[in-house]
């Protein structure tokens, strides 16, 4: 009991004589009306994050202007850092790698970064601008490919079909939470045409029988059923 109370004193005394913060010497935020401990330029890290991406720490549509110069400078670094491969693809070296892939450029602007995609960049300034609600998609395939030659425009559902036509989807045995392979669902298609019920067969693949139905009726799997069943209903 003594221990506890002397140590609610304690924590009291800290948290009037000392700033809240990891050391315990940081200041609050100066963001009007926000507590939380200073990250960087006097500002929270979430004020921070807003104003390197807005300029504002109220966050946001971008209000810094993006100027004549700075364009320059992202243009004298995107043309710096191309390489073309023997492929025929380029690459821009002066970018960093994404999660996905893709070449980002970026340049910096009193304290604001700028980030702009490879090639994105390389379809406007090569090819010209990027309608709303259109996608840049590659020919070739490649996340990191720049060249404007390998660039298309296209809409998000363009987009998803092209990739299921050059059979770049998870689907069927390339996706990971598949409980069949394409020989299962090929005995399924033999177990209906020999007029098994769907329980029975749900019973053998210990599924649901409304999986079943949707593998023997093109809904699953509908890569191989177009290429077994010829699109008849079963």
């Amino acid at each position: 009991m003594i221990w506890s109370a002397l140590y609610r004193k304690m924590q009291r005394f800290v948290e009037v004589r000392m700033p809240r913060g990891r050391c315990g010497y940081r200041p609050d935020c100066t963001y009007p009306g926000c507590s939380k401990p200073n990250a960087a330029k006097g500002l929270c890290r979430s004020h921070y994050q807003r104003w390197r991406k807005t300029g504002d720490p109220e966050g946001g549509t971008r209000r810094v202007q993006v100027g004549v110069n700075l364009m320059d400078k992202l243009t004298n670094k995107f043309l710096r850092g191309i390489r073309k491969m023997p492929s025929g693809c380029w690459v821009c070296e002066t970018g960093y790698a994404d999660n996905f892939g893709y070449l980002v450029v970026q340049i910096s602007e009193n304290g604001v970064q700028h980030s702009y995609k490879s090639h994105r960049f390389s379809y406007e300034y090569f090819v010209g601008s990027i309608p709303d609600g259109k996608l840049v998609c590659h020919k070739c395939d490649v996340p990191s490919c720049c060249n404007p030659e390998h660039l298309f425009l296209g809409s998000q559902s363009e987009n998803m079909q092209d990739m299921v036509r050059k059979g770049r989807g998870l689907v069927g045995g390339r996706n990971a939470n598949t409980k069949f392979t394409e020989a299962d669902i090929l005995a399924i298609y033999r177990d209906v045409d020999l007029g098994l019920s769907r329980e029975a067969i749900a019973k053998k693949f210990n599924v649901s029988a409304v999986t079943i139905s949707h593998i023997a009726t093109g809904r699953n799997w509908k890569h191989l059923y177009e290429r077994h069943r010829f699109s008849t209903p079963v």
